[in-house]
């Protein structure tokens, strides 16, 4: 069953009129009862009852047949109800005032026994104090003596068993005819299998608790708390094995549900909302993820508030490593320590609390509070995990290194280097690599510096890229760009100018290979996906298995390992992250996992690449394998189109001499049309944009082949969309070499024809709407009866040579961990298209038309091959000149 049928929580309820007209269906979902037994039978619990009634009306509410005064509030197509209900009460009954069948629910007293708040009040506080009072109380009530049993197992970190008591407490609340709790168990035992890394098994829980609810499939009403949490806990395992996008669409599915019918408890709420944000932080959306966090923090739930505020100030903190944020931390996490600086929280709380205020005073430079804040860590540091004390020792060299004793700082890097190593610990070791280059530099010994930030991006272009499963890799992705720059500056000061070209275009390349991996993962059908489940299942549990002896000691010179043991393990990891990639994607391969080879520059190409430094903009220009490089002095934050003449006129020699141009973008902005001796660039030369990807080779076409061409309307019937569509349809019909394979119009242009169509197609043209979503894979044309998404193109059998998609937003970039990400233009490109024309945002549907109209004209006055930018480039020349036509600098050509 599909997620969206997964997470669907209305049932149509049939029932026939007496007489006269027939009576609507009733639709109604209840949430607030404690849990549900066969029946179905709602159990009481403290809650409010919130039922919700699909449609319009006027309704009668009774419980034991008495009326009761609650008011509706509208909400999404249907009316809201909310009221306490005594324990003594048996039935609710509706009633239409229109007349007809009421609808009826059955209801009983709360099956938890007397001391079950007792106990359950001391689990999370003093769990031994808990297991204490559970055997004086609980007697041979075995069925809720599992139930607090697995509970305490989990707080005391004995996952496997609590993992078994879980399973225990299912199968007999299932023999008892309680399939409400046996839900609870399984989606608690999936929670428990994912955090061990037990992915399928996890899944498999998941599965079976569907399956419950399914065998009570003809109750009259759908437990909404239980599909909420099988939905919620869905979520949390695909952003568990990596699956980021499967993750946000569940995430946004359960926000759209509880908005439209109002009916989620404020704990739900939260639950669902700290997911997102991780989600959220995950993809470097920090703005997003800070503004629903503020929204959390406005629950009245007191006892989740310290927790909001902590992760409240992660967010603060990493946005401000990303450079994209002026929020302190510190007042979130000062909030967050005056509540677990209580005396009932635990030594582990009060570590992370401080450990937390120290990162932020070590960010600020504020040294002497760091130096206080670590103080009173390390008085908590026993109850610490190792990737606790990791942080903690990674703060004391970072705070050695801003005090200016930079060889002491480079001493403690390194024995975190070799703990994180023998531990394997990549996003930890990633940390150690990037403060010895930083503590090198500083020591002046910058050849040795450089060495370690190339070793760092080793293993980021690996490990840390391809499965963002590892602690701290939030952390990795804010801090990444900032590293990119010390790197870059490094490379400036030893004049090693190639070398810097190089690396930024990696990190275009690493960056889109990740969004590339995200796509692959989240198109996987129900057995790949259990193949790369159990492959990423296996090397999490191989990564985290301590072989012998005591974890590494990150503040110790020693460590617990022997050499040669890490390497075998680094090499059967090694050997297990490359099989789960290799079942990715049709054609086993993802871009950059196989290696970094940038695409050849062509004979004739001028490569143009902008990067800003702290006081500076730079120009990088390769024109074959030579490179210049040419900076302008700005003052900080100073735009690029302030100051783009500047730097163009630099290398304006190799701009007149070369044949066409190509960009390497890090945003938004339309360097096509950036001045150049007085006319847009575009009037120099023909302009692509490089999307810096190798991608899979395209099957040469055979001798005398005809070029198969698919062309696609909007649905809709926009006039602008079919007449464009006539033009490209009379034009490359009389073209020599082409052949219309197919024109879907209107109602014919459903998802499952295009995708056929495209497939067998050698140049693609869509005219209609498109529409951007932040997650860049979401990204759609839409279509009739559906849509295409930037995600499903991955899942294509083959793609066209050249695709035109003369729509909205198509060709738009999200902004994901600070560098470009993915659209349906870039999808294109990435699945193997060699030329791609797409607009990057919204445009005037007249002005397109107009663009489209000329570039035809131009493609059938060349003839022999179709070049799309050299076609754009005699049409935007054509518009530039009118005034109030704009839509000409939305369009751009993408090339590998």
């Amino acid at each position: 069953m599909s997620v969206p049928a997964r997470l669907s929580l209305l049932l149509a309820l049939l029932f026939a009129a007496c007489a006269g007209e027939k009576p609507a269906p009733w639709q109604v979902e209840v949430n607030g009862c404690e849990t549900w037994v066969e029946g179905p039978i709602c159990t009481i619990g403290k809650e409010n009852l919130k039922v919700w009634i699909g449609g319009e009306g006027t309704y009668e509410i009774e419980l034991d047949r008495e009326a009761l005064a609650a008011g509706p509030k509208l909400a999404g197509g249907g009316q809201q109800f909310e009221f306490p209900v005594p324990s003594t009460a048996r039935e609710l009954r509706i009633r239409r005032a229109s007349g007809g069948e009421a609808f009826e629910l059955a209801l009983m007293p709360s099956l938890r026994p007397a001391w079950y708040a007792e106990v359950m009040g001391l689990v999370y506080k003093d769990e031994s104090a808990a297991r204490d009072l559970l055997e004086k109380k609980a007697g041979n009530d075995t069925v809720w003596k599992l139930f607090v049993q697995a509970r305490c197992a989990y707080i005391r970190g004995e996952r496997e068993e609590a993992a078994k008591l879980a399973r225990q407490g299912a199968e007999l609340r299932q023999a008892l005819g309680q399939p409400g709790y046996a839900v609870w168990e399984l989606i608690f035992l999936s929670h428990v299998l994912a955090l061990d890394a037990f992915y399928p098994e996890s899944r498999a829980a998941l599965e079976k608790a569907e399956a419950v609810l399914e065998a009570v499939a003809d109750w009259k009403v759908v437990p909404v708390q239980m599909r909420f949490m099988i939905g919620h806990q869905q979520a949390a395992l695909a952003y568990f094995t990596g699956d980021v996008r499967s993750a946000l669409e569940s995430l946004e599915e359960l926000s759209a549900f509880g908005e439209e019918h109002q009916l989620l408890s404020d704990l739900q709420i939260s639950d669902h909302g700290q997911l997102a944000v991780n989600v959220l932080a995950e993809l470097g959306r920090f703005e997003e993820a800070a503004q629903l966090l503020d929204r959390l923090r406005e629950l009245p739930l007191p006892e989740e508030k310290a927790g909001f505020d902590t992760n409240r100030g992660w967010i603060a903190l990493l946005a401000r490593q990303a450079g994209r944020s002026d929020v302190d931390p510190k007042e979130y996490f000062e909030a967050a320590w005056s509540y677990f600086g209580r005396q009932e929280f635990g030594d582990q709380q009060k570590f992370n609390a401080q450990l937390n205020l120290a990162a932020a005073a070590v960010f600020d430079r504020r040294l002497a509070s760091a130096k206080e804040h670590l103080r009173l860590a390390r008085t908590f540091e026993a109850a610490a995990s190792a990737h606790e004390k990791f942080l903690f020792a990674e703060l004391e060299a970072r705070l050695l290194l801003f005090r200016g004793d930079a060889q002491a700082a480079l001493d403690s890097f390194r024995r975190l280097d070799r703990g994180a190593r023998e531990s394997h610990l990549p996003a930890a070791r990633w940390q150690a690599l990037i403060g010895i280059a930083e503590a090198l530099a500083a020591l002046g010994r910058r050849e040795e510096a450089v060495e370690a930030f190339e070793l760092a991006e080793q293993l980021e272009s690996k490990e840390l890229i391809f499965i963002p499963l590892d602690k701290g890799r939030e952390t990795f992705l804010a801090r990444r760009e900032l590293t990119t720059r010390q790197h870059l500056e490094l490379l400036f000061e030893q004049r090693r100018e190639d070398q810097a070209l190089e690396l930024v275009r990696r990190r275009r390349v690493q960056s889109l290979a990740l969004l590339n991996r995200d796509e692959q993962v989240a198109a996987l059908d129900a057995e790949a996906r259990r193949a790369w489940e159990e492959a990423a299942a296996n090397y999490v549990r191989l990564r985290e298995l301590e072989e012998s002896g005591e974890p590494a000691d990150f503040s110790a010179p020693g460590t617990s390992r022997a050499d040669s043991r890490s390497s075998d393990r680094n090499d059967r990891l090694s050997s297990l992250l490359d099989t789960a990639l290799a079942n990715l994607g049709p054609s086993g391969q993802t871009p950059g996992v196989t290696g970094f080879a940038l695409p050849k520059t062509l004979p004739g190409e001028l490569t143009l690449a902008f990067f800003p430094r702290r006081s500076s903009w730079l120009i990088f220009a390769l024109d074959g394998t030579e490179l210049e490089i040419a900076e302008k002095e700005v003052q900080p934050g100073t735009p690029l189109d302030a100051v783009a003449a500047d730097l163009l006129a630099k290398v304006a020699p190799r701009i007149r001499a070369c044949n066409r141009i190509r960009i390497l973008s890090w945003g938004g902005l339309d360097f096509h049309a950036l001045p150049f001796e007085g006319s847009p660039l575009v009037a120099a030369k023909p302009i692509v944009y490089g999307v810096d990807v190798e991608t899979s080779e395209l099957a040469e076409p055979q001798k005398d082949a005809f070029r198969r061409v698919v062309l696609v309307a909007d649905p809709t019937k926009l006039k602008w969309a079919q007449g464009e569509i006539e033009t490209a349809e009379k034009i490359l019909a009389r073209r020599a070499g082409f052949r219309l394979d197919d024109v879907l119009l209107g109602r014919d242009a459903k998802p499952e024809p295009v995708r056929r169509a495209i497939e067998k197609a050698d140049f693609f043209h869509f005219a209609g709407h498109g529409e951007f979503d932040q997650a860049g894979s979401q990204s759609r044309l839409l279509l009739s009866g559906g849509e295409l998404k930037a995600g499903d193109v991955f899942t294509l059998e083959k793609v066209p040579e050249q695709v035109l998609l003369s729509s909205c937003h198509v060709g738009r970039a999200a902004r994901a961990s600070g560098v470009e990400g993915l659209g349906l233009a870039y999808a294109f490109v990435l699945a193997g298209s060699r030329q791609v024309l797409a607009a990057t945002r919204e445009v005037n549907d007249g002005d397109t038309a107009k663009l489209m109209q000329a570039l035809y004209r131009h493609i059938e006055k060349k003839p022999g091959p179709i070049d799309l930018s050299a076609s754009l480039r005699e049409a935007q020349l054509e518009l530039s000149g009118q005034p109030g036509r704009e839509a000409w600098k939305a369009f751009r050509v993408f090339e590998p």
